[in-house]
């Protein structure tokens, strides 16, 4: 699942989902239930981050976030980077 698509199915703007996934905003109750129903997370994930893992982290090894197959046509449709997991 792409940001944008995460952006899409929440009602939430890309700049605003990206600056949550990555770390810089906190969400509110409400959004961390919009990204939990969008992503299948946790809404304590999205909510308690520093207890929870990293959020991106989470959505790789759950699957929920796909590694590209080839670059996307514009910026905000790539799919997040590939991470390596540590600790497995």
């Amino acid at each position: 699942m792409s940001l944008t698509a995460v952006a899409k199915a929440t009602g939430l703007s890309l700049a605003h989902v990206s600056r949550i996934v990555g770390g810089s905003r906190r969400p509110s109750p409400a959004v961390a239930k919009k990204l939990a129903d969008a992503t299948g997370l946790p809404r304590e994930a999205w909510l308690y981050p520093d207890e929870h893992g990293d959020i991106v982290q989470a959505l790789y090894s759950s699957g929920r976030v796909l590694a590209p197959a080839a670059p996307a046509a514009k910026a905000e449709d790539a799919l997040l980077p590939p991470l390596k997991v540590v600790g497995k």
